[in-house]
């Protein structure tokens, strides 16, 4: 298979000049609907934190201060 210059870069000649990037566009869209799916899950998650029991808890290894601190906190904040 031979090779061809292109921007001072060798190029495999079975690929198409311009190699296939996402487009700016679908990428920022891809990464809101990325982002938007964290959210819903720790927005999830916080709410089943506060149906369990406090001996469930102790068995995740949290405290009932720490339950409740992670789960007053937003969906956005980590």
């Amino acid at each position: 298979m031979s090779t061809l210059t292109h921007s001072d870069r060798l190029v495999p000649s079975h690929l198409p000049r311009r190699t296939r990037r996402v487009p700016f566009l679908t990428a920022g869209i891809l990464r809101v609907v990325r982002t938007g799916l964290l959210w819903q899950q720790r927005h999830r998650t916080r709410l089943q934190l506060k149906q369990l029991p406090p001996h469930l808890l102790r068995d995740i290894g949290l405290s009932e201060d720490d339950a409740r601190i992670e789960r007053n906190k937003p969906f956005w904040r980590p």
